[in-house]
């Protein structure tokens, strides 16, 4: 499947022949209404072999994300099967923009009097080429923001530990990476991945709460969700722009049954914003989950 948008079709005077097209000049061009704009969502599922391996931005990203995948006790990782993609023709010259958000999820087994730590990472992996060539100077002209992160746990666990948010995004300084946390409680387990998806979907982020590194997971009911928006300031585009969000577990009842296989649940929610200065996004609250394994009370 493949859903195509043309903002507009103008035709442009052609430059010379020799001419290199620069950034300033591409996006000069856009601004004054001269250039070929095209929006795409591809459906990745939909296509062949031999087109993958045809669209040279796409054999690029799939690289990429192979490339990084992490080693750990329990780990999964979701690579959304659509890719974002901006094409712009002026005046002979093509660049094409395109971008994959790839999620990570970590959790280490969970003792039975030690807590264990629980992470959920969102990375940007993007590819520019002009006129079909790979071009890693231009900055990528798609860019995520309204970038909203939860996690869930099993059977008997409960976050214990702070929850704070980390990240590198739109060249900010660490420390600047900020987020509204919100926590779930519970008295009762989540025993499979439907109730920890229910209980991620109820999470909402009060706008008169600060924006904060970290939050404090304290009171007497256990709390078995947590979530984090990012402040809408941070915005990711280049590769290795990520958000990553991480607090741990612990055993809610070291005396029930141990060493028990229980399940946890990641989910990223975004917008997603098309142009280097686009003021409303193309696409909002698409969203990016992932599920992993892991054993409680060991």
């Amino acid at each position: 499947m493949l859903t195509l948008c043309v903002l507009c079709t103008i035709n442009a005077t052609a430059l010379d022949s020799d001419h290199v097209i620069t950034e300033d000049e591409l996006w000069a061009a856009v601004e004054q209404g001269l250039a070929d704009v095209t929006y795409e969502k591809i459906d990745l599922t939909t296509l062949s072999a031999d087109e993958l391996s045809k669209d040279v931005n796409l054999q690029i990203l799939l690289d990429k994300i192979n490339d990084s995948v992490p080693y750990t006790t329990n780990h999964a990782t979701a690579t959304r099967p659509t890719a974002y993609r901006t094409t712009i023709n002026y005046a002979g010259d093509e660049a094409c923009y395109t971008s994959i958000p790839t999620i990570y999820f970590t959790v280490v087994d969970v003792g039975t009097s030690s807590s264990a730590s629980i992470a959920t990472e969102f990375k940007v992996n993007e590819a520019i080429t002009v006129n079909n060539k790979p071009n890693n100077l231009w900055n990528n002209a798609i860019r995520y923001r309204n970038v909203r992160a939860t996690m869930g746990c099993g059977v008997n666990s409960e976050f214990t530990n702070a929850v704070s948010v980390s990240g590198q995004a739109n060249d900010l300084n660490p420390v600047d990476i900020k987020a509204l946390f919100q926590l779930v409680t519970s008295l009762s387990d989540y025993t499979t991945l439907k109730a920890i998806s229910s209980a991620l979907s109820v999470i909402n982020f009060p706008s008169s709460s600060p924006y904060t590194i970290t939050k404090n997971v304290t009171g007497s009911t256990p709390t078995r969700a947590v979530g984090a928006k990012f402040n809408n300031k941070n915005v990711l585009f280049d590769t290795g722009d990520f958000f990553r969000m991480d607090s741990s577990l612990s055993t809610s009842n070291s005396k029930l049954q141990r060493n028990v296989l229980t399940c946890a649940m990641t989910k990223w929610t975004y917008d997603v914003y098309f142009g280097l200065g686009a003021t409303a996004p193309t696409y909002s609250n698409d969203t990016l989950s992932s599920n992993l394994n892991y054993r409680v009370n060991v």
